[in-house]
């Protein structure tokens, strides 16, 4: 049914709208010159339930942007914390095992290099294993008498070899930390890309 049937000089009413004139009392017959009052207060009531809907329909269309914009940059700024924390742990023990002065065994991985990094750790670490193992006759530590003199060769080694699988684990808690930092950033930019895009208001 076209505006022009109805003959009503007011701003656009959705078409579901209409169907309150057709069903109101005066029916098509209602128009602002036989019938003033009531085709005002009808037409007021419809603009007003249009206007309500499409205020409700805005306020929740932002506010659900306005939700998902802080999440996403909640996210990122929890991944440029994970990053920035995973860099700093990296390079302290990084640092501190480069202050030990320590050179990975020519018989090992890695032989030569200065021990600063995860792999050169790993590759000492199991060489001082192979040796200390030779020094004992392939006894550890709780298979040693206890007036053995091996005995302090072997808890030496063993010690020296849980420091440096200690550092590797710190290096591999780092990377990940750094990893997964870098994925939250991403999924924050995504998301924030997406809710930038979000239509401000919906169609009633």
């Amino acid at each position: 049914m076209s505006r022009d049937f109805l003959d009503f000089s007011v701003p656009y009413v959705p078409a579901q709208s209409w169907t309150l004139v057709l069903n109101h009392p005066y029916g098509t017959n209602l128009s602002p010159s036989t019938h003033p009052t009531n085709w005002f207060s009808l037409h007021s009531g419809l603009v007003g339930q249009v206007m309500t809907h499409q205020e409700r329909n805005y306020m929740s269309s932002n506010s659900g942007s306005s939700v998902a914009k802080w999440i996403s940059i909640v996210v990122m700024v929890i991944g440029a914390v994970m990053v920035v924390s995973g860099a700093v742990t990296y390079g302290q023990v990084s640092s501190t095992l480069a202050n030990e002065r320590i050179t990975v065994s020519e018989d090992a991985c890695l032989s030569g290099q200065a021990v600063a990094g995860p792999f050169a750790a790993y590759c000492e670490a199991m060489i001082i294993e192979t040796h200390a193992l030779e020094a004992t006759g392939g006894k550890t530590y709780a298979e040693l008498d206890r007036e053995d003199p091996l005995r302090d060769v072997a808890m030496n080694g063993s010690f020296l070899r849980a420091s440096l699988f200690t550092s590797v684990l710190a290096f591999g808690v780092s990377i990940m930390a750094i990893g997964v930092g870098i994925v939250f950033i991403l999924i924050g930019a995504a998301l924030l890309n997406i809710t930038s895009h979000l239509p401000r208001t919906t169609e009633v």
